[in-house]
């Protein structure tokens, strides 16, 4: 094989790789919708709907999610963003990372 040929064929295992990649990390890490306003909930309309359904929803801290999610029941609020694709709402102000989270209310 030529040297050109070698080149030509390193290119297109790093592309097949890299277009692999690409839809294996948007099955396994898919991406959240990060929003800027801890008022978010409520300016949305979100807490309206989750009310209306009997839902409690709120933020929570990241290092706390693992807890409520496994362990107290909550489930982590899914929106859709502008591909139609499913995603987690999150919330950082300064360092600190939240997920919205609802729970059906007297699931104590």
């Amino acid at each position: 094989m030529s040297g050109l040929a070698e080149v030509v064929m390193g290119f297109r295992i790093v592309r097949l790789f890299h277009d692999a990649w690409k839809h294996a990390k948007d099955y396994f890490w898919p991406e959240d919708k990060w929003v800027e306003d801890v008022a978010y909930l409520d300016t949305s309309g979100l807490k309206r709907t989750y009310e209306a359904g009997s839902c409690d929803i709120r933020w929570c801290l990241d290092e706390h999610l693992s807890r409520r999610t496994g362990e107290e029941g909550w489930k982590i609020v899914k929106v859709k963003n502008e591909k139609g694709k499913d995603v987690s709402l999150r919330l950082r102000i300064g360092d600190i990372s939240r997920t919205a989270i609802y729970k059906k209310k007297g699931q104590d």
